[in-house]
């Protein structure tokens, strides 16, 4: 009942069940009206210059009105919104001497390691969700912040006390948490210290509502194949449908994607990967419908 793969999960498989979708919506062309559009790019990771956001400035007709993306958000569920990104570089520094000879409080690599212990508790934070459709138990996770220390070092010999230590961190921002407030904490975590930060690149939470018209199609797509417990999430990633938001573009996220990604033996089920391709088929449908069609 899987199907595994290195990607399968993030996000091959959704790729391959929108070409399934695109290929049966070619053969009901009498069906809809306007233009139907997939884009597959890459340097979405990373959020960089030669995926979407060179689509977008190349092919602005790529635009569209609406948008379903296949960055599912896990468990079948429809993400109406994400976190945003603050990708942040930390330095610390201090007198360089032997290691015996300085005071722990003194070195970088100490001073670094005690101001990401001190963010590791951002993890913790309670934020408020001002949406109030992504407030349930489904969700608690896209109502917390998700921090991560990425790359990490300091120093080039054991017994010498180095005299910078950086870190570079992820920290994904949930709807109801502003990047000037994570930047405020920043801003005391670094207030005489020795310690600096320096913002790499981010953006804050964005979000469509479930009452527009690629959410509710994707809804009642999903519920034509049995799906009736689908519940509107936060996506805990960032994604490219960002980016059509931010040109104020209705946009969603739903998938075949489980609940942890990316890993050794990424996989995918089955009945989610046949679902998907038969429910971005309706979806569509629905709203290329010639009756409601622009």
């Amino acid at each position: 009942g899987r199907l595994y793969g290195l990607g399968t999960g993030n996000m091959k498989a959704a790729t391959v069940a929108m070409m399934f979708a695109v290929k049966a919506l070619a053969a009901k062309r009498d069906q809809w009206s306007g233009r139907l559009t997939l884009t597959l790019v890459s340097d979405e990771c990373v959020f960089g210059p030669d995926g979407a956001a060179h689509l977008l400035q190349a092919r602005p007709d790529f635009k569209g009105d609406m948008l379903i993306c296949g960055e599912g958000p896990g468990r079948m569920n429809l993400a109406i919104a994400e976190k945003g990104l603050m990708w942040v570089r930390l330095t610390a520094s201090g007198p360089v001497a032997q290691g015996m000879l300085t005071t722990r409080s003194s070195v970088a690599t100490t001073r670094l390691a005690l101001a990401l212990t001190e963010i590791d508790k951002w993890n913790d934070w309670s934020v408020p969700c001002p949406i109030a459709e992504l407030d349930h138990a489904e969700n608690l996770q896209g109502m917390c912040p998700s921090v991560n220390v990425g790359n990490i070092g300091g120093g080039g010999m054991i017994s010498q006390a180095a005299s910078h230590a950086q870190a570079e961190i992820d920290i994904r921002i949930p709807p109801g948490l502003s990047m000037e407030t994570v930047s405020a904490e920043f801003d005391r975590l670094c207030a005489g210290d020795n310690l600096s930060w320096e913002l790499i690149k981010g953006w804050d939470a964005n979000w469509s509502g479930s009452d527009t018209p690629p959410a509710l199609a994707i809804i009642a797509a999903a519920r034509k194949f049995g799906r009736h417990n689908i519940k509107p999430v936060t996506r805990l990633p960032a994604s490219d449908a960002s980016r059509w938001r931010a040109l104020g573009v209705f946009a969603v996220c739903y998938g075949p994607q489980p609940e942890l990604a990316s890993g050794a033996n990424d996989y995918v089920n089955r009945r989610d990967f046949l679902d998907c391709a038969n429910i971005y088929t309706h979806a569509a449908l629905h709203l290329l419908a010639p009756q409601t069609a622009e």
